[in-house]
């Protein structure tokens, strides 16, 4: 390394005080000062002089021998252990390169303990300093170790400037080569909305794609609010980000926290954006570039998902697929009115004789087909159960239509991602009779078709929709069509709320004629029966 390099290091590791470093810690883990207490058997007051700066453990105690011990016996996943490797990284300014988790902590404590003793020695130094200087009437400086603000570091009024701020510190990232990719963003109000047009929001979402294609993870903090249209920008937002495996969501366990009005950007080793409203509704912001107060902002925002946040979305890679099946048969035994929105057909439109006879096609193994016809099973028993009482809706994209009668195939998604199995004519009239029994036998039972991409909600055909009312949301995301779709669930019931409004608007806004259920039997009996006049004549012989 450098003589740059080092003096860098040695910058850092004057703004980790004992202090932060404990409180990071213990909030990295999810351990509260009184289980610490309780674990040395000391006072919690001790423990919290510790995490407040009033107090240092001594060099002679075994405090931190203790507190190391205690606090690696208590990961429990690897994202905690990501963040004290990162705590690492900024003390000593070298990659933690594996190892033993409580070799680290203690290191690291005991690097704090000697810089903040060796600063509370500088500022006992600099009280007696001062102390003379008031009797000898003279004006004291500042402390040394006090940080001050870098010529970067500003204060930014109006709409268009903290817009700007947004899309400057989001560039910055863009160009810099990091060892920490990550990207943490806070939405608890309508703030970023406010400050942006729509071309900047499509401009900031471009950004974080471009950024995540990178490698960056970008975690959102949000505020799930009872505004269903700050909902449904929030969904619209998020839209082109899901289908990303490095977008990470949470939100606040309590719906009436931090509603200060100001919200956050921070980007690591780089800086922070800070924006808000004065009571006048001025937009303002803080544009910060300063280390310690980037870090600052960082320690605060972990410190709010260990203590007031959940994750928004369970995921479902490919090899947990048979969980994502399960799920979706779970929740379509649940009771409640039911949408689906997808490209292609629903699996249980399929009679079973033909579904048996395109399993075969697929070649799967024998354990392959008993698996596949159970899930078949299981879904069509749970649909006919509650499609006779509650409202059931399917919505599937016209092209899909067209396509099956052009092509005559149908698409699976298995392991391997979407494929498709070709039909010949008298499959596809089993298949079209199938959907009109359906139709005819369950009065509370709907299809309609929508155009490919219908404009006005944003949806497009790589996106499908299982919504069953305040229980879950179901999306699945096949980006190239080819590859194995990404899948996750939501269940926090204020965006259930809005993800049902979404799906009624939806609803109202396709033309009868392409959701009347008598309309729809009719022209499948069409398509049918021109399939049937096609087929070559059987001779008696």
């Amino acid at each position: 390394m450098n003589k740059e390099g080092n003096k860098e290091g040695i910058n850092m590791n004057t703004s980790i005080d004992f202090a932060h470093c404990l409180k990071y810690l213990l909030s990295a883990l999810g351990i509260s000062i009184n289980r610490l207490s309780k674990v040395l058997n000391v006072d919690g007051s001790l423990v919290n002089r510790w995490v407040n700066g009033k107090r240092i453990p001594s060099y002679n105690s075994n405090y931190i021998e203790a507190i190391s011990q205690f606090l690696s016996t208590s990961i429990k996943n690897s994202l905690q252990i990501q963040l004290i490797d990162e705590l690492f990284e900024r003390v000593f300014g070298v990659d933690a390169e594996g190892g033993c988790n409580e070799e680290k902590i203690k290191k690291v404590l005991f690097e704090a303990q000697g810089i903040s003793l060796n600063n509370h020695k500088l500022y006992n130094k600099e009280s007696k300093k001062m102390l003379r200087q008031k009797k000898t009437g003279l004006k004291p400086p500042f402390y040394s170790d006090i940080v001050s603000m870098s010529q970067e570091d500003k204060a930014i009024s109006g709409t268009h400037n903290v817009a700007s701020a947004w899309r400057h510190l989001l560039g910055l990232t863009l160009q810099a080569h990091k060892r920490k990719k990550v990207i943490y963003i806070t939405y608890f109000n309508d703030v970023f909305f406010y400050i942006s047009t729509d071309e900047d929001r499509r401009q900031f979402q471009t950004m974080l794609m471009d950024l995540m294609s990178q490698g960056y993870e970008v975690h959102y903090l949000l505020r799930i609010s009872h505004d269903i249209r700050h909902l449904l920008e929030l969904l619209e937002f998020f839209r082109p980000l899901v289908g990303s495996h490095r977008l990470y969501l949470y939100y606040l366990k309590s719906y009436d926290s931090l509603n200060l009005g100001k919200d956050c950007l921070i980007v690591p080793e780089i800086g922070v954006l800070s924006y808000f409203f004065t009571p006048a509704n001025q937009c303002c912001a803080l544009y910060l570039r300063n280390s310690l107060a980037v870090s600052f902002y960082e320690e605060h925002w972990l410190g709010l998902i260990q203590s007031s946040a959940l994750p928004l979305v369970k995921t479902y890679p490919v090899e947990k697929r048979e969980c994502l099946q399960n799920f979706y048969i779970e929740s379509e035994d649940v009771r409640g009115n039911r949408f689906l929105y997808r490209d292609g057909f629903s699996l249980f439109t399929l009679p079973l004789h033909l579904y048996k006879k395109l399993l075969l096609r697929k070649e799967y193994s024998k354990q392959e087909i008993i698996s596949a016809l159970d899930y078949y099973q299981r879904s069509l028993e749970a649909f006919r159960s509650n499609a006779r009482i509650y409202q059931y809706k399917d919505i599937y994209t016209l092209d899909s239509m067209h396509y099956l009668l052009k092509n005559r195939q149908f698409f699976f998604y298995d392991h391997s991602g979407l494929s498709a199995v070709d039909l010949d004519e008298e499959d596809l009239i089993e298949f079209l009779q199938s959907i009109i029994n359906l139709l005819q036998t369950y009065d509370n039972y709907s299809i309609a078709f929508v155009k490919k991409k219908p404009a006005t909600l944003g949806i497009n055909q790589t996106m499908s929709f299982f919504l069953k009312e305040r229980h879950t949301l179901i999306t699945e995301i096949s980006e190239p069509p080819t590859a194995a779709p990404v899948c996750f669930s939501i269940r926090e019931p204020m965006l259930l709320q809005a993800a049902e409004y979404y799906f009624n608007r939806l609803w109202q806004q396709i033309a009868p004629a392409m959701k009347k259920k008598e309309d729809i039997i009719v022209w499948l009996q069409r398509e049918a029966a021109l399939l049937h006049s096609s087929l070559p004549c059987k001779s008696d012989s």
